[in-house]
């Protein structure tokens, strides 16, 4: 491990977000809240991305900008865990 006592906390933190964004922590983040999401819902009619994000917002706090769960969703059908039923709306598989 190389000595970071020299570089600015600032730096660090950069590095850090660098590398584990390269790993796609954040877009297996957004399948695991948006999957979430339908599961709370799943007893209600298909889900937007607007849904998902009013639905994380209201259950958790947690705010995702810009509602981006375009290639999540289409992640999420690819590896059948959800369904798209049209409209760009979704349910749980």
């Amino acid at each position: 491990m190389p000595n970071t006592e020299h570089l600015a906390p600032e730096l660090v933190a950069l590095v850090h977000h660098i590398e584990l964004d390269k790993a796609g922590w954040w877009e297996r983040a957004l399948q695991s809240l948006a999957l979430t999401a339908l599961q709370l819902r799943a007893q209600e009619p298909p889900l937007s991305a607007a849904d998902i994000c009013e639905t994380l917002r209201d259950q958790f706090q947690i705010e995702i900008p810009d509602c981006s769960f375009d290639e999540t969703l289409r992640a999420l059908v690819d590896q059948g865990n959800a369904i798209e039923t049209g409209d760009a709306r979704f349910r749980i598989s």
